[in-house]
């Protein structure tokens, strides 16, 4: 079962050496050579830290092993890669990566928003949260309905703050390669997530105007 996700390292990987030769040649006149080989170390540590966390969530959420997990992998994943990033601007690889965390990051937020809206909806009832798999790991932060549509606003806000992040690191990966087909076909989906976050939050306002009422 190959996901849209499997690949990308794959893909990066083929301009990865291009893209850091060059960040290389431009500061080894200006950078002591230790700091460099220091950099470097730290860049690749960086790197292979945040891929093979980002694996593991990819894992997780496919596995139905708990969205909540895959969250705090995530979060590592892209703190890790930012800082791979600060390192080598330029590079194609740490950049595409850190797009992909934010993408399935944004995913991930907007399955969570709508499990959310059907909560709020009514279809499902709070006694009955154990029997969705994302909502089970909210258990412990959602005790009554009256809680849910803040959580959800929250949620919402985030989905569309990594959906944006997710399409300018993209974008950024174009600017190094404009050919980087993988990069382009992302940044679609990206705008796809976002397009299909706005088109729910029409229903969301019906829904917490109705919510406000009852209460």
């Amino acid at each position: 079962d190959r996901s849209q996700y499997n690949n990308d390292t794959v893909n990066y990987d083929d301009h990865r050496h291009l893209a850091d030769d060059l960040s290389a040649h431009e500061n080894e006149f200006n950078t002591p050579s230790s700091t460099k080989i220091s950099d470097d170390m730290m860049f690749d540590r960086y790197l292979a830290e945040a891929t093979d966390l980002l694996k593991q969530a990819k894992e997780f959420i496919k596995g139905r092993q708990g969205e909540e997990q895959a969250e705090i992998m995530l979060y590592r994943s892209a703190n890790l890669l930012s800082k791979a990033v600060e390192l080598k601007p330029m590079s194609l690889l740490a950049v595409g990566q850190l797009g992909n965390t934010y993408l399935l990051h944004g995913e991930l937020k907007l399955k969570i928003s709508r499990e959310l809206r059907t909560l709020l909806s009514g279809s499902i009832q709070p006694s009955s949260v154990k029997h969705s798999r994302i909502l089970k790991g909210l258990r412990n932060k959602i005790n009554s309905k009256e809680e849910v549509a803040p959580f959800l606003i929250d949620v919402c806000e985030e989905c569309e703050e990594l959906l944006v992040e997710a399409g300018r690191k993209y974008r950024l990966a174009l600017s190094i390669d404009s050919n980087d087909v993988r990069a382009l076909y992302n940044w679609g989906l990206a705008l796809s997530f976002r397009g299909q976050l706005i088109a729910d939050i029409g229903p969301v306002c019906i829904i917490l105007d109705l919510s406000l009422i009852h209460i």
